[in-house]
């Protein structure tokens, strides 16, 4: 159960992986395609994923290239919410390099920067919020849009605070990888 890699054609390509447009409680069947970052026709036409891979166990399966593929929980929650709508075009890691070719793992891993920098955009994924959390970004998104950045305990109600303090808590900001996909 994994991925049958077709080798990169060249050393500026990556892989992108498509999800199919399904709803739930579909299975996630996806598709994996290469995509050279210097091709002008294909510039910026892919979303890169920043998110932790969580534990190892449990693991869900999705279907890549008609493959049964075991994947994290933490990657499946996300894969599960960015199928929703439009069809999408992602760059992750996990499954966008092939972990058992130490050589391309190599490669793929000096190309990060350079693959983060030329996507559309970096979806940030924290992982499944609680209800705090949730709370507490959708507080910091009004109070920025209204207020000038003015933080003291008269000006956030303390379901903000406790979520604000979980979401700096969690383990996403303690990655070695955050300043590279992020900057």
């Amino acid at each position: 159960m994994s991925i049958p890699y077709k080798p990169l054609s060249r050393s500026n390509s990556i892989r992108i992986l498509n999800i199919e447009p399904t709803s739930s409680p579909s299975p996630l069947i996806c598709t994996l395609k290469e995509l050279d970052l210097h091709d002008g026709a294909t510039y910026r036409a892919f979303t890169a994923l920043s998110y932790r891979w969580g534990p190892p166990m449990p693991t869900r399966t999705i279907t890549i290239d008609s493959h049964l593929v075991p994947i994290r929980q933490n990657l499946h929650d996300f894969l599960l919410l960015a199928r929703d709508g439009a069809r999408c075009h992602l760059w992750i890691d996990a499954l966008c390099i092939n972990q058992d070719d130490d050589v391309e793992r190599a490669e793929q891993v000096k190309m990060m920067g350079t693959i983060y920098s030329l996507a559309s955009r970096v979806l940030v994924w924290l992982g499944c919020l609680s209800f705090e959390e949730v709370h507490a970004l959708n507080e910091i998104y009004d109070f920025v849009e209204k207020v000038p950045l003015i933080v003291d305990d008269d000006v956030l109600c303390k379901t903000t605070i406790r979520g604000l303090v979980k979401l700096l808590q969690n383990e996403y900001w303690t990655r070695k990888w955050i300043l590279q996909e992020l900057l």
